[in-house]
């Protein structure tokens, strides 16, 4: 005797490991690939692999539907790469979700980052006067003050050859420098100069992301 019965073994729903954050600067952050402690069965096509960035606080996410509300541009697909969500705004809180789905159900995780503080770009340096024994430098202006912006832009003067300033700002040389003042919001007139002499000004400013330099050079007259 002999009798037969079909039984189909349940699906499941995919369960993601945590999100992994791989980079991030003032204006980007990058998402790892998601991966599975489980994929789940069937695999989660393709178009249900996504993820979403949006204002931490702003964004969230439906955990019964997997519906994001609050999002900044339009999801991204991560079911083969990663994904970098850029032109985003300095020293903020983001978070980024990701929505796994098969007939089963859902997975969803979600990470939160803060972009970092921008450093500061200086504009050119101007010279407003000059005459055989001064020199007046404007108030510099900013490409981009940063974030936070910066509390002083230190300018510093000595003899063109005599003064040396490191990627970090630090100024050195033989001298005779005449500084720091800070020309960050007044100008400033270096006094007391020798006539048909070359000096070159170095002004510093920074935050804490960075440091900006500027230099420029300028002869006395007669």
């Amino acid at each position: 005797s002999i009798r037969e019965i079909t039984q189909n073994t349940n699906n499941s729903p995919p369960v993601m490991n945590p999100l992994v954050i791989t980079a991030s600067d003032e204006t980007s952050i990058t998402l790892q690939q998601p991966t599975f402690t489980s994929p789940g069965v069937p695999l989660p096509p393709v178009q249900t692999r996504l993820a979403y960035v949006g204002l931490d606080g702003t964004i969230s996410v439906n955990y019964t539907t997997g519906v994001v509300a609050g999002s900044i541009g339009p999801s991204q697909d991560v079911s083969a790469a990663g994904a970098s969500f850029v032109g985003l705004t300095p020293n903020t809180a983001y978070r980024i979700i990701v929505v796994a789905s098969n007939t089963s159900g859902l997975s969803i995780r979600e990470i939160t980052q803060i972009t970092a503080y921008s450093p500061p770009v200086l504009d050119v340096l101007n010279i407003s006067f000059v005459d055989a024994n001064n020199i007046t430098l404007d108030a510099v202006n900013f490409l981009s003050p940063g974030i936070p912006a910066p509390l002083a832009a230190n300018a510093y003067l000595a003899i063109d050859g005599a003064i040396t300033v490191t990627p970090l700002g630090v100024i050195g040389g033989a001298g005779p420098i005449d500084g720091p003042h800070d020309v960050i919001a007044l100008p400033f007139t270096f006094t007391l100069l020798a006539p048909s002499t070359a000096y070159r000004i170095i002004v510093v400013t920074s935050n804490t992301s960075g440091v900006s330099i500027r230099q420029i050079v300028q002869i006395t007259p007669p």
